[in-house]
């Protein structure tokens, strides 16, 4: 059977394999799926989960918060800030819900933070017009 290689990179990982035979996906355009020897194409895909099958047999999902899809000389490259990868549908998904809710809290206490930083400037700023006008 045909295959194609795949390359996924996002800032801090990269994956490669070149056993590819199927890769099916998500853009603005719907669902779509790749083939070895597919046409040249560049698109945008959906967040959410891809999934893709190597020679074996077996489907691999990918989990991606957005990513740019090539495919050009029987190469697919997907350029993503984050990617989780699994064997099991299911366990990607908790991956993903645990990695997104650790993100959350952390843009919750970011905010927290700057809130905070802001009451100290706006404290700084009474009182310095306080001392002026005294």
């Amino acid at each position: 059977m045909n295959s194609f290689l795949l390359s996924i990179i996002d800032i801090e990982q990269q994956l490669q394999q070149d056993d590819i035979t199927s890769f099916v996906a998500s853009d603005d355009s719907g669902s779509f799926g790749i083939l070895a020897n597919h046409a040249p194409m560049v698109t945008c895909l959906r967040p959410g989960i891809a999934r893709y099958r190597r020679q074996q047999g077996a489907w691999l999902y990918i989990a991606q918060a957005g990513a740019v899809l090539t495919f050009r000389s029987n190469h697919l490259h997907i350029a993503t800030p984050q990617f989780l990868h699994s064997e099991d549908h299911s366990q990607l998904v908790a991956q993903m819900d645990a990695a997104w809710h650790a993100a959350a809290q952390e843009l919750q206490q970011d905010r927290q933070h700057v809130v905070a930083l802001e009451q100290s400037l706006a404290r700084k700023l009474w009182q310095l017009s306080r001392g002026k006008q005294e």
